[in-house]
């Protein structure tokens, strides 16, 4: 799975001021996933710089997203239902119920 990502422009999301460093988030990507799960390392005025892999990415804090780690792997039944609400948890929450071929309907 080639996970390589070029930040480019997306659309903000509301709330993006109070992320803070160590907040596990998702950022996007114009590579063959449309999210890439990160870590805060510093916020610096608007931006903030997100560990991904190996790599120090910088992205405004309105292209952010929240996201949820669950040790157990378990998946959430109803997308409504899903601890941060946004674009990014809602694909991961449906990629990981299809590879459980558990599928969301």
């Amino acid at each position: 799975l080639d996970q390589s990502c070029d930040a480019g422009e997306t659309a903000g999301m509301p709330g993006a001021s109070d992320f803070k460093v160590k907040d596990l988030v998702y950022v996007p990507c114009e590579g063959k996933v449309p999210f890439l799960a990160g870590l805060v390392q510093h916020i610096e005025g608007s931006e903030a710089v997100i560990q991904v892999a190996d790599e120090q990415l910088r992205f405004p804090l309105g292209e952010l997203r929240r996201r949820f780690k669950r040790d157990d792997g378990a998946t959430c039944d109803d997308n409504t239902a899903l601890v941060h609400l946004n674009d990014a948890t809602i694909l991961e929450n449906l990629k990981a119920r299809h590879e459980a071929d558990d599928i969301y309907t």
